[in-house]
């Protein structure tokens, strides 16, 4: 089986989200870029490892 192919732009909107709610949340300071940024790629790197949680299985209605 081919190994599957990873989307690039939706993480790399994820990061762009996240360095952005960094930014906002230290009061919007000027040249702080890179290191939001730096610190989303790692917050989004985490959210990529973390286990996906199992949907339980669908009830069976009763008749």
């Amino acid at each position: 089986m081919p190994a599957k192919k990873v989307p690039v732009v939706p993480v790399v909107e994820r990061i762009r989200e996240i360095a952005y709610q960094l930014w906002i949340e230290a009061g919007k300071p000027e040249g702080a870029a890179e290191a939001n940024w730096f610190e989303a790629e790692r917050i989004a790197a985490n959210e990529s490892e973390a286990p996906k949680a199992k949907k339980a299985p669908a009830r069976k209605k009763a008749a």
